[in-house]
């Protein structure tokens, strides 16, 4: 702690949380050894987006199932590289419930690692929407679309999802009023991670989620902030809580909950 606090005086604050993003990186690939990250290129190649927000980083996602390419402008897309190994509940959820010719909803996609496993799962037959509203991760999003081709098949939209429209500070929209705005098909699953705001995005969604077509979700709870609503609302949508999985560190209250129509 000591040295971390004299390191942190020769940096701006901008660059130490990069230098922490790297770290967070360089010790997650050390983790998972599959991957062997200690090859020189790699380590040259974090180092320049360590140094440089501008250099496009590409590696595959740690799905073994399917080659899907990943691009990232900056460390803290790059740990994105290995989403699968982060939550294996999510990918499980997905390779059990998507079938080729369903809908999959991606709330708060971020670079779209689980949109592209949706997509391999499906044997690209699919439809895809993904919702991304911050600037960054979106433009990582339609790089990513554009790698792995998938132009027809993996829709981004770069709003935010809420109980109510506004413009300011983001574009944000009701999910039963995009879907029909835009003239989308029905989702049949969804997944929903937006970091404490799923109960604004459930209130603008309560048509689609109590639409027979919608099969199952799985929604990341925060339980600090809604304690029972996320799951009373579930329940009253007609859907049964399968699974809960812990996020974060441990003690925290803060879930990976999946639901299937009963």
């Amino acid at each position: 702690m000591f040295l971390n606090n004299i390191l942190k005086t020769f940096f701006s604050d901008e660059s130490w949380q990069k230098l922490r993003d790297l770290k967070k990186y360089l010790n997650r690939k050390k983790k998972f050894k599959k991957y062997r990250f200690a090859r020189p290129r790699d380590l040259w190649l974090s180092f320049k987006a360590f140094l440089k927000d501008e250099l496009e980083v590409i590696d595959k996602l740690d799905y073994e199932k399917a080659e899907i390419w990943m691009s990232a402008y900056s460390p803290a897309q790059m740990t994105r590289f290995s989403a699968c190994r982060k939550e294996p509940e999510t990918v499980n959820w997905i390779e059990t419930h998507v079938k080729p010719g369903d809908v999959f909803c991606d709330i708060g996609a971020h670079v779209g690692a689980y949109s592209f496993v949706a997509y391999a799962v499906a044997d690209k037959n699919i439809a895809v929407y993904s919702f991304e509203p911050s600037i960054a991760p979106y433009r990582a999003l339609l790089r990513n679309i554009k790698l792995n081709k998938c132009e027809r098949e993996i829709f981004p939209f770069p709003v935010a999802l809420d109980n109510k429209e506004s413009f300011y500070p983001l574009l944000s929209l009701k999910l039963d009023d995009v879907i029909k705005m835009f003239g989308l098909k029905t989702p049949n699953h969804i997944k929903l991670d937006v970091d404490g705001a799923e109960w604004g995005v459930l209130q603008g969604a309560i048509n689609t989620f109590k639409d027979s077509r919608l099969r199952s979700a799985l929604i990341e709870v925060d339980e600090a902030e809604h304690p029972t609503r996320v799951y009373e609302f579930m329940k009253e949508a007609g859907f049964k809580l399968l699974s809960q999985h812990q996020r974060g560190r441990k003690g925290m209250p803060l879930y990976n909950c999946i639901f299937e129509r009963n």
